[in-house]
C-alpha cells in the first residue's frame, strides 16, 4: 500500500503534472470563452468530445491528488474508535 500511495505523490509532487494540470485549466478556459459564440456544428462536436476530454482529466486529476493525500493521513488506533462503538 505504501508503494501505491508513494506513486500518487511522485505524480502529485512532479512539474510535469503541475503543467499540464495548468494547460488544462487555460485549455478549459478558451473551450468556455469559444463555447459562447455562435460555432458552426461541424466544429461543435469537436467542443463536446473537447469537453469530455477536460471533464476525464480533472477527474483524473481528483483521484491522483485523493490517493497522494492518503500519505497525511494518520492510522486510527483502536482505543480512539471504542467510545464510538458503545454508542452503537
Amino acid at each position: 500500500m505504501r508503494r501505491f500511495i508513494e506513486f500518487f505523490l511522485s505524480i502529485r509532487d512532479s512539474k510535469f503534472f503541475t503543467g499540464l494540470v495548468i494547460s488544462v485549466i487555460v485549455a478549459s478556459a478558451i473551450y468556455a470563452g469559444a463555447s459562447s459564440y455562435e460555432i458552426p456544428n461541424q466544429y461543435t462536436q469537436i467542443l463536446d468530445y473537447f469537453d469530455y476530454a477536460i471533464t476525464v482529466f480533472f477527474l483524473i486529476e481528483i483521484l491522483i491528488r485523493n490517493f497522494a493525500f492518503l500519505a497525511f493521513r494518520r492510522p486510527v488506533e483502536d482505543h480512539e474508535i471504542e467510545p464510538y462503538l458503545r454508542l452503537l
